[in-house]
């Protein structure tokens, strides 16, 4: 049977025309269903290459832990639809752990995206490059989108629920890094830590995910100690590449010109001079460039415009620049998800502009550190 891009959405006549026929110039058969009930089914009959899901009419997170927690389904990308290109629409969608977000109406975004997929083969795991890392962490739907980031990523998984089950497999094999939430049971990740540096002998890097009523004022902000990395239960589950990545490649971070800092907005990008925008999410910033994730990434050496809100900044601000670097699903693998890598050029960002960002990296960089859950 031939892939097919499995549409979760009732869309209207016409719009199902347009995705058909970006299909058809794509690809893949277009299949749609009406409910998430009814997509478990079809899922699994069918040979999906990519899932499209209304977000206004399915539940995401529901879907996508689901899909995870399916061997056959477990590299598929999910791609979120959503109303209207909005800060809180994309942050929610990739918190939930959709793969990419996009607009509905636009079919030219669903055609770009299943374009991108050709030769990406989703039986192909990267290989195990980046050693063992324990995901300790209660919800079994939520650990399954955490494991598949990082099975992605080249780390070998496995699971726990409590600290309990975290000592049995300690005993079998020390991770290379730990991820727990916060309030992991029985008394929490930091305990846990400190039981499993006893137990092994040294001491195993722990990103600890804050739970929603514990985050305070300080949001989805992290910070990077020695040994541990403090994030947001409440952040996109790639956000663990980025902390996972800075944890065990600390001479990485000693040589860069300004540290890389998680930063999730939503930002448009189009190739220089053109109109059409793309709608992607920031990933992380420095203060020389920044990374936006999307499965429609430009090439690299590419001229690109993007339009974006800094952190601390009120206002959207205009930036050019030159692509350092892309990834796609088709090279599973690596400490990012699927996007690109900018450059910004000094000489020609808009200087009010430039400096706007600038000053929202620098108000970003300040802000206080988390020392314990």
């Amino acid at each position: 049977m031939s892939a097919a891009a499995v549409f979760i959405a009732d869309p209207t006549p016409e719009l199902r025309l347009e995705l058909v026929r970006a299909c058809e110039e794509a690809g893949p058969r277009a299949v749609f269903v009406a409910s998430l009930l009814e997509a478990h089914t079809k899922l699994l009959e069918e040979t999906p290459s990519c899932i499209f899901v209304d977000a206004e009419s399915c539940d995401v997170e529901s879907l996508v832990s689901w899909v995870r927690s399916e061997g056959r389904l477990f590299a598929i990308p999910v791609v979120a639809v959503v109303p209207e290109p909005s800060d809180a629409l994309f942050r929610k969608a990739h918190r939930f752990g959709a793969d990419d977000v996009i607009v509905r109406g636009d079919s030219a975004a669903v055609q770009a995206r299943l374009a991108n997929l050709e030769g990406f083969d989703p039986a192909t795991r990267p290989p195990i490059t980046r050693g063992q890392v324990v995901v300790a962490y209660p919800a079994g739907g939520r650990r399954a989108i955490l494991g598949r980031i990082l099975r992605q990523s080249g780390f070998e998984v496995s699971f726990a629920e409590d600290a309990d089950e975290l000592r049995e497999i300690a005993d079998r094999s020390c991770p290379s890094v730990l991820i727990a939430k916060s309030d992991l049971p029985p008394r929490g990740a930091f305990e846990a830590a400190t039981s499993l540096r006893e137990q092994v002998g040294e001491e195993i890097p722990m990103v600890a995910l804050r739970s929603a009523g514990k985050l305070g004022a300080f949001g989805e902000s992290s910070t990077i100690l020695d040994t541990i990395a403090i994030g947001s239960d409440l952040a996109p589950p790639d956000h663990l590449l980025f902390l996972a990545n800075e944890l065990l490649s600390a001479h990485q971070r000693e040589a860069r010109t300004s540290a890389r800092l998680l930063f999730g907005s939503m930002c448009s990008f189009r190739a220089e001079g053109e109109r059409r925008p793309v709608y992607g999410l920031t990933y992380n910033l420095s203060r020389e460039g920044l990374y936006v994730r999307t499965l429609d990434p430009p090439q690299r050496g590419a001229r690109v415009w993007l339009e974006m809100r800094p952190p601390h900044v009120a206002h959207t601000v205009h930036l050019r620049g030159e692509v350092a670097w892309r990834k796609g699903l088709q090279t599973p693998g690596g400490a990012a998800p699927a996007g690109f890598g900018v450059r910004l050029s000094e000489s020609e960002c808009p200087p009010a502009d430039l400096s706007a960002y600038q000053l929202g990296y620098d108000a970003l960089l300040r802000e206080p550190a988390l020392h314990h859950p």
